[in-house]
């Protein structure tokens, strides 16, 4: 039988998840929908003949379920997922859960089963999980770059640069400083990461030498992810689809070309909703099968410093400490 979903969204992200919802066809049974009431909010519990709520918490009572997708820009109360992860639920998340230190959530489930995951993450896509340990024969890393680019509509700016800032730690640890700087639609550059849009360019110094740059943005047509790392060891060029390994010599070790199964309505190509629904289906499928860690309520700090550090820097166009920033707060 298919795993029951129950869905927390908001009028903002109500079009995303209907998509999702339906690229994930008989996979899944949609038992729950709840959030702000209005525009597709109203259309999608109509669509599934469903009664929206506007409490988290009667909707986690009333309808347990499997899994928990989280389509909100606007943040929930952590102590809810706190009580959904305890329930056993896996949530997905679309947007990132937290802006602030106080709304930090465990990834995993003191007691329980229930776990939390970002979806789509780079760091789910098949290219990486096809490369495996790859990641790490390439010795001490000098240079990360990291791009992410694609419509509002598909993912925020917030989402794109908490990913970033991710994908950078992995390699190489929490950078010592960020020089940022944030162009496009906003007049101010606000202090919340939820809040932010437009073109975002960074560059961070990193512990043992290294240097790290992300460009992101949130006004394109299309979604694309990219990765290039280079260490004394070797290089790394990565997609969410494709990867070459280069060794210390410049010749090829490895290659990959992949593709995602071409299942609803959008299999015609490859979109932003085709990669969350390929790591949906992998978490049901192969539940036990997490190809990287979840990171610990430390490692969501430093990440959420890296965030508030890159905005602060924007503002007054000088480095900022986000390890500093991270400290500010006790855990």
């Amino acid at each position: 039988m298919a795993p029951e979903v129950i869905l927390w969204t908001d009028p903002q992200r109500a079009a995303l998840a209907t998509r999702l919802l339906q690229a994930m066809e008989n996979d899944i049974r949609l038992i729950g929908v709840g959030g702000p009431r209005g525009g597709d909010t109203v259309e999608l519990c109509q669509a599934y003949g469903l009664s929206p709520l506007d409490d988290l918490r009667q909707l986690l009572v009333e309808c347990p379920a499997n899994y928990l997708l989280l389509a909100s820009v606007r943040g929930v109360d952590p102590k809810l997922l706190h009580l959904a992860l305890q329930q056993g639920m896996t949530i997905l998340a679309l947007e990132p859960t937290s802006a602030g230190f106080d709304q930090i959530v465990p990834t995993k489930a003191a007691q329980g089963d229930g776990r939390l995951f970002g979806i789509p993450s780079f760091m789910l896509s098949p290219a990486w999980i096809k490369a495996g340990e790859t990641h790490d024969i390439l010795g001490p890393i000098r240079l990360i770059s990291f791009e992410s680019v694609g419509p509002a509509a598909d993912q925020s700016l917030h989402a794109r640069l908490a990913e970033a800032w991710q994908v950078v730690s992995r390699f190489a640890g929490v950078p010592e400083s960020i020089d940022c700087s944030l162009v496009g639609p906003l007049s101010e550059i606000p202090e919340d990461p939820r809040l932010v849009a437009g073109h975002l360019a960074a560059h961070a110094r990193l512990p043992r030498g290294g240097t790290a740059q992300i460009t992101l943005s949130d006004q394109c047509r299309t979604t694309s992810r990219r990765l290039h790392v280079i260490g004394d060891q070797g290089r790394l060029l990565m997609t969410d689809l494709t990867y070459q390994l280069f060794g210390e010599d410049g010749q090829q070790l490895e290659e990959a070309a992949l593709d995602l199964p071409a299942t609803g309505p959008e299999a015609s190509r490859t979109t932003f909703i085709q990669l969350a629904a390929a790591q949906w289906r992998r978490l049901i499928h192969h539940p036990d099968q997490t190809p990287w860690h979840l990171p610990s309520t430390q490692d969501q700090a430093n990440n959420l410093g890296c965030q508030l550090a890159s905005l602060l820097s924007a503002r007054t166009n000088q480095p900022e400490n986000p390890v500093r920033m991270a400290s500010l707060v006790q855990m």
